[in-house]
């Protein structure tokens, strides 16, 4: 077990964005977390690593409680995350971009060698040609993967990824997807993402849950998922039947 969410509510005055909230993520295990907008993913994530403390409940991450620590503290402990529009630093080049994640959130003292995995990690995302260029300057595609980038940098052992196929056309949806089996098998990281692709989530998750007003309505492998009424209902449509 490398994440567990027990019991995860999150007030914002009388609103309950998240309601009595659990899962487990087993590491290794790809899962996808998925439901209708509103439904509180992002505010899920936001409560993991320490945008926002929870109201009540906690978050065991790799043995240790980390409930209600800092996002710096958090990203050291290892759970990296992209957000839905990427939060770079525009006025850095792609590269330094890299480079100050590698040194604030992943530790690295050395400039050469925060500098090697910068480069290492651009080639992994495709945009090595782009090293040079101000982060303003990309495209919103390779916003993306320079964000990913970015939070590889760290070396995360688990990655928090919110829409990263929102977007994308099909060539760099396909790219995305081999991206994120390297990212899994070759780099042994766990992936949890948000995503509204569900061709996508159904093609390369191993576990999905699902959520509405914020609590969890059903949890499972893809197929079980797609087929439960109360999912279909309220997010998937019956074409996913």
């Amino acid at each position: 077990m490398l994440l567990e969410v027990r019991s995860v509510t999150k007030k914002f005055g009388g609103l309950i964005a998240i309601s009595n909230f659990s899962f487990v993520l087993e590491k290794g295990i790809m899962t996808s977390l998925i439901g209708p907008n509103g439904a509180g993913k992002t505010t899920l994530f936001n409560i993991i690593n320490g945008i926002y403390p929870p109201t009540s409940g906690s978050i065991i991450f790799d043995g240790k409680d980390i409930t209600g620590l800092k996002p710096n503290k958090i990203a050291r402990s290892g759970i990296g995350r992209t957000f839905q529009t990427p939060r770079l630093f525009n006025e850095f080049t792609t590269l330094k971009n890299v480079i100050s994640a590698a040194i604030y959130g992943g530790g690295i003292r050395d400039i050469r060698e925060a500098k090697k995995r910068g480069i290492e990690l651009l080639d992994f995302v495709g945009l090595e040609k782009k090293k040079d260029v101000l982060a303003k300057n990309l495209l919103a595609t390779e916003k993306k993967y320079l964000e990913l980038a970015r939070a590889l940098a760290i070396r995360p052992k688990l990655l928090l990824l919110d829409e990263l196929f929102a977007g994308l056309g099909e060539s760099d949806t396909s790219n995305a997807i081999n991206l994120l089996f390297k990212i899994k098998n070759d780099m042994g990281i766990t992936i949890f993402m948000i995503e509204h692709n569900i061709k996508a989530v159904m093609k390369i998750s191993e576990k999905v849950i699902v959520i509405h007003h914020g609590e969890k309505i059903a949890e499972g492998v893809p197929k079980d998922v797609a087929q439960n009424p109360e999912v279909i209902k309220a997010y998937l449509g019956e074409e996913y039947a």
